[in-house]
């Protein structure tokens, strides 16, 4: 699945919830334009855009890139 099938199954849906496990908040260039990502540890609602955000970001999280892998485990099995 590509970045563009990603969101759309994530839309067709209605979108996923899922509990985010610690804050990440990010400043990221994502399909053209400035995003800036800012999730709140808890419960979230997530629409294929966000969704792509949260699961690509990578830098503000406590663990780089196993944190990334787990957020997107995370999103797949919601």
């Amino acid at each position: 699945v590509d970045f563009e099938g990603f969101k759309k199954a994530i839309d067709t849906v209605g979108g996923v919830g899922l509990n985010a496990p610690e804050e990440v908040y990010e400043n990221m260039w994502l399909e053209g334009q400035n995003y800036t990502l800012n999730v709140q540890p808890g419960y979230q609602e997530f629409d294929g855009f966000r969704a792509l955000a949260y699961s690509r970001s990578r830098y503000t999280s406590s663990r780089g890139d196993f944190s990334r892998s787990e957020r997107q485990r995370l999103i797949l099995v919601a």
